[in-house]
C-alpha cells in the first residue's frame, strides 16, 4: 500500500488517501467494459485525470459484474464533450456528459468542490479529493485508474468493503437532511451487498425517514425503479419497511408489502432479473398484480381496462412512471386473467411514433416517384433561357439607338388666297 501526501500552508505533508496496488485489491481489467476502458483512456491522453468510481468498483472488490460503470475526471463537460462525438451533455444544476456506445451509456462526472453544498451554484468543480468527500458512503467512494491498476481510498472506504459495514462519507447530523434519498440508497447497498448498517446509520434512518416527503415524484420514481431492477426487491421493500421509509415512498402499496403473495411476486421478478429475462411493464405487473381486484360488474373491455389502469396509478401513487409501462402491465394481467384488451388501449410510445411517421414520409416518398412528374425544365437550363432572351432585347435596344436617323417630311408649303387661281363656271 501507498499514501498520497498533501502538502499545507506551512509546508508540512499530511496523508490524504491510500494507493492499494493490483496484488492488493484485486481488481481484474478484463472484467471492465471495454468501451468504459477505452473512454478513461481517451480522456487521460488528453491530459486529464480520469478513474472508474462508484458502485462498480465496489462491485469489482466483491468480485461481482457491475451493472453501470460510472466515470469520474477532472475534465469540464464541455472538454469530454469534444474528445467523444458520440456524447451529450445532460442536467440543469450540475452537467454531466453521456458518452454513447450502442445501447451503452457511460455517466461522465467533472470532480465536484464541496463548496456546493453551501451554494446555490451546483457547477462548482473541485479536486478528486473534494469530490471524494462528497461522495454518500465510504464503500462508493473509491477511484481505479485502470491504466495504473491502482485503487485510490480517500474514506477508508476498502477497509469498510473489508470489514463488510456501510457508513457514511457525511457525517450523520447533516448527510440525511440534506439529501434524505441517501436513506434509501443505505439500505439497498445494505441488502445487495450484505454488509451491516452501523447503529448510527440505523438510529439515523428512523428519526429522518420523514425527510422523504420533500423529495420529488422524479427522484422517488427513479429510485423504486432502480429497485425493482435491482434483483433483490422484495428484501429491499420489506427492510424499508421496517424503517418507515416506504410509507413516504409508496404509501398505498406500504399496506400490502407484507401479504405472502405480493413477497412470492416481488421474488419471481427478482428471478428474472438475475436471469436477464426482464421485459418492459414486468416490474410494474409484479407489484399490482397481487392486489388487484377485479369487479364481477358488466364491463366492457376498454372499461375493465380503464379501471385497471386507475387502480395501478392509485397503488404507485406518487410514483410517476411512464403511462406505457403501465399499459403494458394492465394488458399483461388482464390477459393472464382472461380477459380481452383492444388494441387501441395500447398508446404508442413517442419512439414508435416516430418511426411511424418516418415509415409514412418514406412511403409517400415512394408513390410520389412511381408516379412521373411533368419535365421541367432545370433552373440552369432556365436561367440561361432568360439570360438569351435579356442578351437579345439588350441587342435590339443597342442597334436602334445606333441605326441612322430617318429624313424628315419635308414641310407643307400654303398659297396666299390673292394668288389662288379663279373659279370659273
Amino acid at each position: 500500500m501507498l499514501n498520497k501526501y498533501k502538502q499545507d500552508g506551512d509546508g508540512r505533508y499530511s496523508t490524504v488517501a491510500k494507493i492499494y496496488t493490483k496484488d492488493e485489491h484485486g481488481i481484474n481489467n478484463s472484467d471492465i467494459d471495454s468501451d468504459a476502458l477505452k473512454t478513461i483512456a481517451r480522456i487521460q491522453n488528453s491530459g486529464e485525470e480520469a478513474y472508474l468510481v462508484g458502485g462498480a468498483v465496489r462491485d469489482l472488490i466483491l468480485g461481482k459484474k457491475p451493472k453501470d460503470f460510472d466515470i469520474a475526471t477532472s475534465a469540464s463537460p464541455r472538454q469530454v464533450s469534444r474528445l467523444f462525438r458520440n456524447s451529450r451533455i445532460i442536467g440543469k444544476r450540475f452537467k454531466l456528459v453521456h458518452v454513447i456506445y450502442g445501447d451503452k451509456i457511460f455517466e461522465v462526472s467533472t470532480f465536484r468542490s464541496s463548496e456546493a453544498d453551501e451554494t446555490d451554484n451546483n457547477n462548482i468543480y473541485g479536486s478528486i479529493e473534494d469530490d471524494a468527500k462528497r461522495r454518500d458512503f465510504t464503500i462508493n467512494s473509491l477511484y481505479y485508474n485502470p491504466m495504473r491498476s491502482e485503487l485510490i481510498d480517500f474514506n477508508d472506504g476498502f477497509s469498510d468493503i473489508r470489514r463488510g459495514v456501510v457508513r457514511p462519507v457525511i457525517p450523520l447530523s447533516v448527510s440525511f437532511k440534506n439529501d434524505p434519498v441517501r436513506m434509501v440508497r443505505a439500505v439497498k447497498y445494505s441488502v445487495k451487498t450484505g454488509f451491516r448498517m452501523s447503529l448510527g446509520v440505523r438510529f439515523a434512518l428512523h428519526k429522518n425517514c420523514s425527510c422523504l416527503e420533500a423529495v420529488s415524484k422524479s427522484r422517488l420514481t427513479e429510485e423504486v425503479l432502480k429497485i425493482l431492477l435491482s434483483g433483490n426487491s422484495a428484501e429491499i421493500f420489506t427492510r424499508l419497511d421496517h424503517y418507515g421509509l416506504l410509507v413516504y415512498m409508496l404509501p398505498a402499496y406500504t399496506v400490502y408489502i407484507g401479504y405472502p403473495k405480493v413477497q412470492e411476486s416481488l421474488r419471481s421478478l427478482d428471478e428474472l432479473v438475475r436471469e436477464g429475462k426482464v421485459k418492459e411493464g414486468d416490474p410494474v405487473k409484479a407489484m399490482i398484480k397481487p392486489v388487484l381486484s377485479f369487479s364481477d360488474e358488466k364491463l366492457t373491455p376498454t372499461e375493465r381496462f380503464q379501471d385497471t389502469f386507475r387502480q395501478i396509478k392509485v397503488l404507485l401513487n406518487p410514483m410517476t412512471p411512464p403511462n406505457h409501462s403501465l399499459e403494458l402491465a394492465a394488458r399483461s394481467v388482464l390477459i393472464e386473467m382472461g380477459y380481452t384488451v383492444p388494441r387501441s388501449c395500447i398508446h404508442p410510445t413517442r419512439a414508435e411514433l416516430r418511426e411511424k411517421n418516418k415509415h409514412e414520409i418514406i412511403a409517400n416518398m415512394t408513390e410520389g416517384a412511381e408516379k412521373p412528374a411533368p419535365k421541367k425544365a432545370s433552373p440552369s437550363k432556365r436561367r440561361s433561357r432568360s439570360s438569351k432572351k435579356r442578351r437579345a432585347s439588350s441587342k435590339a435596344a443597342t442597334a436602334a439607338k445606333t441605326a441612322a436617323p430617318a429624313p424628315a417630311p419635308e414641310p407643307v408649303q400654303l398659297i396666299p388666297a390673292a394668288e389662288a387661281l379663279p373659279i370659273t363656271e
